[in-house]
């Protein structure tokens, strides 16, 4: 995919306070976008979360799911955590295998590779720990 294509898909969502920090929320995020989230979260990282049409949205790992999607008016089909650096991306607390397999196509694996390059595997967070994903 061109880099135009990538700044058509891409957009500053939202920045809104919640607990008294700015949030800030980014649709399918560019490397830059995410290495600026990297850089001012507490141990870079990022929380994830995907619709039903597939769009991604991002933001620093220090505000839950929950929060940013009530605050944001946003409803997630999947949502995940990442570490930079990680070759793992990990489904939230609450996410189960059989969620992945219901909500996960081709279109959402492809923006999580193209999003996060060094992932090769997605796994659950909680027990029973296992891998649901793995990228050839």
């Amino acid at each position: 995919m061109g880099r135009f294509a990538q700044l058509v898909r891409e957009a500053f969502h939202d920045m809104q306070k919640l607990d008294g920090d700015v949030v800030e929320v980014y649709k399918n995020p560019t490397g830059q976008e995410l290495m600026l989230l990297f850089k001012n979260s507490y141990d870079s990282g990022v929380r994830v979360g995907i619709d039903k049409r597939g769009d991604l949205y991002a933001w620093m790992e220090d505000y839950l799911h929950s929060d940013v999607s009530r605050r944001f008016n946003l409803k997630f089909a999947l949502r995940f955590e990442y570490t930079k650096g990680r070759d793992t991306i990990f489904l939230s607390s609450g996410e189960t295998k059989k969620n992945f397999i219901k909500s996960v196509n081709k279109r959402v694996l492809n923006r999580l590779k193209n999003t996060f390059p060094l992932v090769k595997k997605i796994e659950t967070s909680t027990r029973p720990f296992e891998s649901v994903y793995e990228y050839k």
